[in-house]
């Protein structure tokens, strides 16, 4: 009876001091965490039941798509397509070849900085010196553009094998400084290119901060090519990601992840901003409550692919915590500190390799995506009107970021950003 009390006390006393210490955590000074600037703000989440009683759920990603070159490639997101080819930029900071036929995969660039630690083919580690390539497009000279998520804004010649990095206007960069996520051209003016930078705050190691912390602190840049004048063109929304034109030519559309929508900005409108160097001031709204956080969108024919990584079937921990801050606060905060005690253990006590893989996985939140929904899917809207036509869904491949229709036979490629391999979808098996 003696040891059953001695630990029933001990419990008793442990519990009361965890609720005092996380009571006290997201109320200490900013200054006790200099390199974690976490600031959670309260959001509002739409709900998912009306939007699946008009769209029927399935299961067609799981039953039907294939997996294609299984780790050989990692974080595929980001895929274009020319002739026999797939191209797409990977989270090991390679852009590679991947032959359609053969599934032979081929490295065309490798943005890993000289001498960086820890960087190699197939490896998450470090993007700011390890290189993350999104955004990619085709210019009409037939190069490959695309963003760093660090350094910005690049091109590839295929024939030369010549990467070029492009400045980012004369300004100090800090005004353009972020996280680089996704580019388009102006289709009246290829001079011209628009690049969404999600967070100001946050790289993209450590983005999922960014996410949990739901504030507006990304924008709109519009880069000309020829004079290397750059503006911001639009503020004020949470989690710029996805660019697309659409298929009239007359609008910009932008997936705006932390408020689950798509929005339409006319280019008139842009063209006006540019030449009064003010933001857009007009937006309008193509598609709102999505069932998840929207990711990349692309434009086939007259729809629009928007890839739901973050599917919400039922309600999720982020839902739950949408409208309490502190408690994400006190989550960041935590982890932070777990973070601190690793990397402080693995410098003076004792240096393994899995201490510092464990307190990387702390510092950038990467342990929380064990909280992330496992359903994820492609949405396919009438990309004029938006009005939702279809959804190709799964429970099985988490994570689908982005859709690849190949229109010269009608199969579908689905990346991720951070699964290791590609999915296909059967033309004949997508009717």
């Amino acid at each position: 009876m003696g040891l059953f009390s001695f630990f029933w006390n001990l419990s008793v006393r442990l519990s009361l001091v965890s609720c005092i210490f996380l009571a006290i955590l997201p109320n200490l000074p900013d200054d006790l965490f200099p390199s974690f600037p976490f600031d959670p703000v309260s959001y509002e989440i739409p709900a998912t039941d009306s939007f699946f009683n008009k769209i029927k759920w399935n299961s067609l990603i799981s039953d039907k798509s294939d997996t294609l070159i299984e780790s050989q490639v990692v974080g595929p997101e980001s895929i274009i397509s020319k002739s026999s080819y797939i191209y797409t930029g990977l989270g090991d900071g390679r852009i590679v070849a991947i032959h359609k036929e053969n599934l032979k995969v081929k490295t065309l660039v490798n943005l890993n900085d000289p001498g960086a630690g820890g960087c190699g083919d197939n490896v998450i580690i470090n993007t700011t010196t390890c290189g993350r390539p999104l955004g990619l497009r085709f210019g009409l000279d037939g190069k490959i553009y695309f963003v760093d998520a660090v350094k910005g804004l690049f091109s590839f010649d295929l024939e030369t094998n010549q990467l070029n990095h492009l400045s980012l206007g004369s300004k100090s960069s800090a005004d353009y400084k972020g996280f680089y996520n996704d580019l388009v051209f102006d289709p009246k003016n290829e001079d011209i290119v628009y690049i969404s930078v999600t967070s100001s705050r946050w790289t993209m190691d450590s983005i999922i901060w960014s996410l949990l912390e739901m504030r507006a602190d990304g924008f709109i840049l519009s880069v000309n090519l020829k004079n290397g004048q750059v503006n911001k063109i639009l503020t004020g929304h949470r989690f710029y990601n996805g660019l697309e034109i659409s298929p009239d030519k007359s609008s910009l559309l932008i997936s705006v992840t932390g408020e689950f929508k798509i929005l339409k900005v006319d280019l008139s409108d842009i063209e006006k901003s540019l030449e009064t160097g003010q933001s857009v001031s007009s937006v309008q709204i193509l598609i709102n409550d999505l069932p998840g956080m929207p990711d990349n969108i692309r434009v086939f024919g007259n729809d629009l692919y928007i890839g739901l990584p973050l599917l919400r079937r039922n309600s999720t921990i982020i839902d739950n915590l949408s409208t309490l801050p502190k408690i994400r606060k006190i989550i960041g905060r935590l982890s932070n500190l777990i973070d601190r005690f690793l990397t402080l253990l693995h410098e003076k006590v004792y240096p393994h390799p899995k201490l510092r893989e464990m307190s990387v996985s702390f510092r950038n939140g990467h342990i929380l995506h064990q909280a992330i929904p496992s359903s994820s899917g492609v949405l396919i809207i009438d990309a004029n009107t938006g009005k939702p036509k279809r959804i190709l869904g799964s429970s099985t491949h988490p994570s689908i970021s982005e859709a690849l229709l190949d229109t010269s036979n009608g199969d579908l490629y689905l990346g991720s950003y951070r699964n290791n391999y590609l999915l296909k979808i059967k033309a004949k098996d997508l009717k």
